[in-house]
């Protein structure tokens, strides 16, 4: 009875104006009585990395001139990044009678039983500055991900796939001329042409934020791949959600990046899946020689 007063009275006397002074993670939104907030996850076992569906539900009455909107709400804490990657999905977003549901995807970056987090919306109500706290904690079991079946039998060519062409008795240097004396000065320059041209170019220090960026994150001892998968990111604008050995290589192909130091990027990612989810003993790498070498990169230099 007394929200219904509440509301009432400010739709008689028009709803006031928020105050100047708000919490620092004020989620936007004033409530005309008490509220209830919980999480509803769409599955409560997941892979490592596999997206979870969650469902943020306020529930209760809410004022017309400052509801609940994405663009303010604020349900997660930011140690949340800390175990989960947090992304939106306002395709899921609605209104349930006199219910607001949010719509999330979780995705879990390590392996184990782990909590989801817990919500906790800071909002205006009558009395002034309120907090709504979910009510249960949910667990979340993440197992690792599953390993692709090596090919049942490699494919195999015929036995007389090789089989030379019979060569005849007269020797085919019966039919050159003599040699014209261009053909010897091609012969002792074109060599040392083609291993310049193969051999990529290398500056003396890293010529990008990025690369600085990434380099200061190695020394403070965060984790190689997970560094060189952001500075990828920031340094060629690129999106993707799980970083692979073939993305990688695919995106070096597509920048240019010569053959060798495409391969050395796609070894460092595939020795990081082995130690990560095969138990394989973790071999010694050197991140920053990559990033080193990939800065210097002809293609890399004109990229910027």
């Amino acid at each position: 009875m007394t929200c219904l007063l509440t509301a009432f009275l400010l739709a008689q006397a028009g709803e006031p104006e928020l105050p100047n002074i708000l919490p620092a993670d004020f989620s936007g939104f004033r409530a005309l009585g008490p509220i209830r907030v919980s999480l509803h996850p769409d599955k409560t076992e997941v892979a490592l990395e596999e997206p979870v569906l969650a469902e943020v539900r306020i529930e209760g009455p809410m004022s017309a001139k400052y509801p609940p909107t994405r663009a303010k709400l604020r349900p997660f804490s930011p140690e949340t990044e800390d175990v989960f990657y947090l992304e939106p999905a306002p395709d899921g977003d609605r209104r349930d009678g006199d219910a607001w549901i949010f719509a999330y995807r979780l995705r879990p970056k390590r392996v184990g039983l782990l909590k989801l987090p817990l919500i906790r919306l800071v909002h205006l109500d009558e009395r002034g500055p309120a907090t709504a706290f979910a009510e249960e904690e949910i667990d979340l079991r993440v197992t690792p991900r599953p390993v692709a079946p090596a090919p049942a039998s490699p494919l195999e060519a015929p036995d007389d796939f090789f089989r030379l062409a019979p060569i005849p008795a007269r020797s085919w240097l019966d039919d050159c001329a003599e040699p014209y004396p261009g053909t010897w000065i091609m012969i002792l320059f074109l060599p040392p042409l083609i291993v310049w041209r193969l051999e990529p170019r290398r500056t003396a220090a890293p010529c990008s934020a990025a690369a600085a960026t990434a380099l200061t994150e190695l020394d403070r001892g965060l984790i190689e791949a997970d560094v060189l998968a952001d500075y990828l990111k920031r340094r060629f604008v690129w999106t993707c959600n799980e970083v692979t050995p073939r993305d990688v290589g695919d995106l070096l192909t597509r920048v240019g990046v010569h053959r060798r130091l495409r391969s050395r990027w796609q070894a460092f990612y595939q020795q990081a899946d082995d130690v990560r989810f095969g138990g394989m003993p973790a071999a010694p790498s050197d991140p920053r020689a990559l990033i080193h070498d990939l800065e210097a990169d002809p293609c890399v230099v004109r990229y910027s």
